[in-house]
């Protein structure tokens, strides 16, 4: 419920939280052309702010660069109004780009200096208390509000007022006085219709239904939403104003129909706001009402058309950043393979999910998390009540007959049995690991052979053959012809070297797998053939872990970049190595050209890498498709079998 709030209030709400920003590039040419041929006035200070203004929420870098010019001149020329607006726009900036701490450091410095006076001191107080409600620190942000309205009732600012009830009202919301912030939002509504201002009249009715909505009311919400549509009918509203009505009013239908599970309204509003958000190539907002459509197809058991949805979710979000609404896309994907009995997928995206949530708890969304959380856990016991249920009933139907004395019996030889049948599956399995770990120390000996051979034998050759043609070449005057086959025997070598070098492991009582993989990867990089990015966030000591273990992880990455230059034509791979706790998990995406798992047969060497992963007690996963790359996924634990710390 707090995450469709949240996601309703921000689509609601969202227009009075920023300036209305002109996108217009021609007129940031003219606006840039103008400026560079004025003089070092007060009247440039003015045209630098508003360029500034017109990269909001356009391109931060240049709205920072042109407020801090618009910062230094005014201070050349002590211009205290230049002075105040460069500052507000760097606040933006750093509010924009999520650096909180920065934001609040401006703002208050700039409040604590002498000239700074009624409606700019509102101003500044309304910027801080944004920050603290982003942050989520509502009884702060709640102060500032305040204080910036007692200074806008001091100075008559009515509309501002007005405009900063909405504000005063969302934290009261958030702050669960829900009384308290609708009355906010009737004043402002109050002001907005003697003024005839018909859409600031819809935005305050929004925030009215928003609380309807939380509170259970949603016919009333429905009705209220109602009105907004025919208020922007009357106005300039814009089609994201539309836009995040309908997605409003969908969510409205969703929860009020649950019970029912009759959602064909909700769909056909949320239908009509991601119509809107694609018109609008607004990815953000399009790709979060992918989600909503999808986790509606799994109640109507469509199960492939949420996937479908999900998915693409998923595509867009990757694109911009935005890691909230994948991690919403797993969920429902995963729970969608629970809908077509597909368990194997099912725990596979779950586990993403899982993963995902885990490494986006911080500070400022350890709440949401939380409850993204507990709400899986929640829905994961109620599947396991459903199935538990059904195995009792049918016990129930089977005993009916039997008396309690042969169920106990039963369950005694059945119990033994399947002690008996993991035992001997155990000791099967054990021996044919020893079987496996030999072999594989035979293989990696021949290949230090191999390596030796190639290195002395042929790359000695190769050495000899390019003396005696240097040789020739001097004795027959040179010419062109001699220059080449020389350049491509020093790319043989090269290659031959390079050969050499993959075949042998590393010594990992010198090497770690870190700096082994490293090395590894720049030395692949220097072929230019692909560039290739590794990060990891392990904490543990490899030091500590057995040389095999090391090596196997280091085939698995080697393994997976030959089949890469082989095979993908890619030009980038990304390699991730992520700890959680005691348990890893190794991803290497590439945008190659990908392949098609119901057609193309495991060669060797993914069979090489699915074995490694077995040797290592690791879960293997493939993500591909023609055309769209290849994502390699791996999650393994910590082995039990570690060397003692030094």
């Amino acid at each position: 419920m707090k995450n469709s709030l949240i996601t309703l209030l921000i689509f609601g709400l969202i227009i009075i939280s920023i300036p209305i920003i002109a996108q217009n590039s021609n007129e940031i040419d003219s606006l840039l052309k103008l400026v560079n041929t004025m003089p070092d006035d007060t009247n440039k200070v003015i045209l630098l702010d508003q360029i500034s203004n017109k990269f909001y929420n356009n391109d931060a870098e240049k709205q920072k660069i042109y407020a801090e010019k618009s910062l230094k001149l005014s201070e050349e020329l002590k211009y205290h109004a230049g002075i105040l607006n460069s500052y507000y726009s760097l606040s933006l900036y750093y509010k924009s780009t999520n650096e909180y701490e920065k934001g609040l450091e401006i703002l208050n410095f700039v409040l604590s200096k002498p000239y700074i006076t009624g409606n700019d001191s509102a101003r500044f107080l309304i910027q801080i208390g944004s920050i603290y409600k982003d942050l989520g620190q509502y009884e702060k942000a709640s102060i500032y509000y305040f204080n910036a309205l007692n200074k806008y009732k001091i100075h008559k600012n009515d509309e501002e007022i007005a405009k900063l009830k909405i504000n005063i009202g969302i934290v009261l919301f958030f702050l669960k006085k829900n009384e308290e912030s609708l009355n906010s939002f009737n004043d402002a509504l109050i002001y907005f219709e003697q003024t005839g201002n018909y859409k600031m009249q819809g935005i305050c009715l929004t925030s009215i239904a928003n609380v309807y909505y939380v509170e259970k009311k949603y016919k009333e919400a429905i009705d209220i939403y109602s009105k907004v549509d025919v208020l922007y009918s009357k106005s300039d509203a814009n089609k994201r104003n539309y836009a995040h009505l309908y997605y409003n009013v969908a969510s409205a239908y969703r929860d009020m129909n649950k019970d029912s599970k009759k959602f064909d309204e909700a769909i056909d509003f949320f239908e009509k706001a991601l119509l809107l958000y694609k018109e609008l190539d607004n990815k953000k907002y399009y790709a979060s009402t992918l989600n909503g459509i999808a986790g509606l197809k799994i109640y109507q058991h469509k199960y492939n058309e949420a996937i479908k949805l999900s998915n693409e979710c998923i595509k867009i979000s990757k694109i911009i950043g935005i890691k909230l609404e994948i991690v919403h896309a797993y969920e429902i994907i995963g729970y969608s393979y629970i809908g077509l009995n597909n368990t194997d997928s099912a725990y596979y995206y779950l586990a993403k999910f899982k993963n995902l949530n885990d490494s986006l708890v911080t500070e400022n969304n350890r709440g949401m998390i939380t409850e993204m959380q507990t709400k899986y856990e929640t829905e994961k016991k109620e599947q396991q009540i459903i199935v538990l249920t059904k195995e009792k009933e049918l016990q129930n139907a089977e005993s009916k007959n039997k008396t309690y004395l042969i169920i106990v019996l039963g369950l005694i030889i059945f119990t033994a049995g399947i002690v008996v049948y993991y035992y001997l599956k155990n000791q099967k399995n054990k021996h044919r690991q020893k079987i496996i770990e030999e072999r594989a120390g035979e293989a990696e000996n021949q290949k230090k052979r191999f390596a030796k051979e190639l290195h002395d034998g042929t790359g000695s050759n190769l050495t000899g053959i390019r003396l005696q043609l240097l040789a020739l070449k001097d004795k027959t005057g040179g010419n062109g012809e001699f220059s080449e086959i020389i350049k491509e025997i020093d790319r043989t070598h090269q290659a031959v070297r390079l050969l050499s070098y993959q075949a042998v492991p590393p010594e990992f009582d010198n090497y770690t797998l870190e700096q082994a993989t490293h090395d590894l990867v720049r030395r692949l990089t220097k072929t230019g053939s692909v560039n290739i990015n590794y990060s990891s966030t392990v904490q543990i000591n490899w030091t500590h872990t057995t040389k095999e273990f090391q090596l196997e992880i280091y085939r698995i990455i080697q393994e997976a970049l030959s089949n890469v230059i082989k095979h993908s034509a890619a030009k980038n791979v990304d390699i991730q190595l992520i700890q959680h706790e005691n348990q890893f998990n190794l991803m290497i995406d590439d945008d190659g050209k990908g392949f098609d798992t119901e057609t193309v047969n495991k060669g060797i060497g993914l069979n090489n890498i699915s074995q490694r992963t077995k040797n290592i007690k690791g879960t293997l996963h493939i993500d591909t498709a023609t055309g769209k790359g290849t994502s390699l996924s791996i999650d393994f634990p910590l082995p039990k079998i570690m060397k003692h710390a030094v």
